[in-house]
């Protein structure tokens, strides 16, 4: 569902487009065909000619791929939504992608009313409001009988009837944690569901717990989240940046009221365009406290998040956001791209709020505010163009919430491009690492 007051896209969809159909199966045929193979080759015989003298063969061709997918994302021909219907199939899914996971579809109703606070102004400059959507339970089996709800989560992953089960209501028990996670892509593509690429990061950091666990520290059980929710918050082509945020305050409203969480027991995170709306939903509940609620979420969990939507960096001088393009699988244009199609609808000047660019260069007051914000790990590539917001937010971060410096974790993973969290093909050890490290964060903030 669009919004009422959202302009028209600067496009309309490929099949109303017959010649540029034509230049985009040419394209297609071209680049299968010709250019990747070439490419491939030259890659493989001469690592001179590979992006970066340090690359694999495999990160070099996952550059070049992701890159080439850019330009189908506008194209009505690439997508991976799955909608609650169409994964009817993968619920209580056992699939080889979700390995020891299982997955269940649940219907999130809209917020009853409109944000509050900053957040509330900018949706009503914006003309967006709040839409039912869905989500994704992914639950580590055993995680299921370890609470005094154990009949209710087997009611939801046992119901085959996808109806029933989106609405079905599950109370948290005493203690239990959760982490709500929000998936990457530019606001522009991508899924919560359990066969996108962008749910990597909460399916294998619940993968990681379950090893733990059973690694003789079954005590710990109750100091770790078993189970992750994945929003399908709305992207960019149905609505604005407060649009997407009331998706996120949505969510947030299900777990704290729907199934009884408290929010200290509540982690958030996500990984690049799901790192942004991370720290903007974080924002959100430190300023407006809402559904009666006054507790925190108990942590901030971010990987190669977009801290800048405006892409302001992207003016500073020997910014990362050039010096890295040639390495990263995010290409300027496709950058810009994403930054101006989530901004459609937002009234100007509103694109420096902390809401939507957490850090930007040309704000004088405040440059930077997370007082009040709760634990953070934070994580990126060193070759990735948002590598210098990402420094920034962790430095301004510490800052901020100086009587919580040593819960405040940040790392770089030398030689990644962007969001290697999620792309085992040539990143299997970075991912490793990252959840290990993860691991550790949790166990350290609960202990």
């Amino acid at each position: 569902m669009s919004d009422i007051n959202r302009p028209a896209r600067p496009y309309v969809s490929i099949q109303h487009q017959p010649w540029k159909a034509i230049y985009m199966t040419k394209t297609l045929i071209s680049v299968l065909f010709f250019q990747l193979p070439f490419y491939a080759i030259t890659q493989l015989l001469f690592r001179s000619a590979r992006p970066h003298p340090d690359f694999t063969f495999a990160q070099a061709m996952v550059v070049r791929i992701v890159r080439f997918m850019g330009l189908f994302r506008r194209a009505d021909w690439y997508s991976d939504r799955w909608t609650v219907e169409k994964l009817s199939k993968y619920t209580n899914a056992k699939s080889e992608s979700l390995g020891r996971l299982l997955a269940k579809a649940v219907w999130v109703p809209k917020l009853d009313g409109a944000l509050q606070g900053e957040a509330g102004q900018l949706e009503k400059r914006a003309g967006t409001r709040s839409v039912r959507t869905h989500g994704w339970w992914f639950a580590i089996p055993s995680s299921l009988d370890s609470h005094g709800n154990a009949a209710q989560w087997r009611e939801l992953f046992d119901e085959e009837d996808v109806e029933k089960a989106a609405v079905a209501r599950i109370k948290a028990a005493k203690g239990e944690q959760v982490l709500l996670y929000f998936h990457g892509g530019g606001y522009l593509e991508r899924s919560a569901g359990p066969k996108s690429q962008t749910t990597a990061v909460p399916r294998q950091l619940l993968k990681k717990i379950e090893e733990h666990l059973a690694q003789g520290y079954e005590g710990d059980a109750k100091l770790l989240p078993r189970k992750a929710f994945s929003l399908e918050y709305r992207l960019s082509d149905k609505t604005s940046f407060s649009g997407i945020l009331a998706d996120a305050v949505s969510s947030w409203r299900y777990l704290v009221e729907d199934c009884e969480y408290e929010p200290e027991n509540i982690y958030v995170g996500g990984d690049s365009a799901g790192g942004h709306l991370s720290l903007a939903l974080t924002r959100y509940i430190r300023d407006v406290r809402p559904f009666g609620k006054s507790g925190m979420p108990r942590g901030l969990m971010l990987y190669s998040p977009w801290v800048d939507a405006s892409l302001s960096y992207g003016t500073k001088p020997n910014a990362s956001h050039h010096l890295n393009a040639p390495y990263d699988i995010l290409s300027l244009m496709g950058l810009a791209t994403a930054s101006s199609e989530l901004l459609r609808g937002v009234a100007a000047g509103d694109e420096k709020s902390l809401y939507i660019s957490s850090l930007h260069l040309g704000r004088e007051s405040p440059v930077h505010d997370y007082k009040g914000f709760p634990p953070l790990i934070v994580m990126g590539g060193s070759l990735e163009k948002f590598i210098d917001e990402i420094r920034d937010l962790a430095k301004a971060y510490k800052k901020d919430v100086q009587a919580d410096q040593t819960l405040v974790h940040s790392f770089e993973d030398k030689k990644a491009s962007h969001d290697p969290y999620n792309i085992p093909i040539c990143y299997a050890e970075v991912q490793k690492v990252g959840m290990d490290r993860n691991l550790k964060w949790l166990l350290k903030l609960n202990t």
